[in-house]
């Protein structure tokens, strides 16, 4: 398998083999866009932890089906993050609506 070329970047002035190296510039194109893996960042929940409730989310999409979260969380921001990292799919939604209960 070919090795992908480097994209383009500033080196910075170093040594090698004890000589002096001026900074030039290295490779050819635009640095490759990095998509994140999301992930909820409080503690994962075991049952149902005191000061939380239980919030069924849906996520409506433009052209996708809806989808359907049931979520614990401590307030309606948080049941909607956790049901945001938990979609499948990645189209912007619509409407996100939450109902306590």
């Amino acid at each position: 398998m070919k090795r992908k070329s480097p994209f383009k970047h500033k080196v910075r002035s170093h040594k090698r083999n004890n000589k002096p190296v001026d900074s030039y510039v290295r490779g050819k194109g635009e640095a490759p866009v990095k998509i994140s893996n999301p992930s909820i960042r409080s503690k994962k929940m075991s049952g149902k932890p005191e000061g939380s409730s239980r919030f069924n989310v849906r996520v409506l999409y433009d052209r996708l089906q809806t989808e359907r979260f049931p979520v614990v969380a401590a307030s309606y921001s948080e049941a909607i993050e956790r049901a945001l990292v938990s979609r499948v799919s990645v189209e912007p939604p619509v409407r996100v609506e939450v109902v306590k209960g």
